[in-house]
């Protein structure tokens, strides 16, 4: 809780601008979701996260993107 009561995230979100540029390329091909970020601070985790996120989206009608505008 941050001092207002207001809960904060205890990781600092990643942000294409200061990430590695492997983490960068793929950040900005998803929606701007904090949870990207959050996931980004463990690039390792990240990428492979990412891909198992990409093959579940391939098997449905959805689209990240269409959700991120809804």
């Amino acid at each position: 809780m941050t001092e207002a009561g207001a809960p904060a995230a205890r990781i600092d979100y990643v942000r294409p601008e200061t990430a590695d540029p492997r983490i960068a390329e793929t950040m900005r091909q998803l929606p701007p979701l904090k949870v990207y970020g959050l996931m980004a601070a463990s690039p390792g985790t990240f990428l492979q996260w990412n891909r198992v996120g990409q093959a579940m989206w391939s098997m449905t009608s959805r689209s990240p993107q269409r959700c991120a505008d809804s």
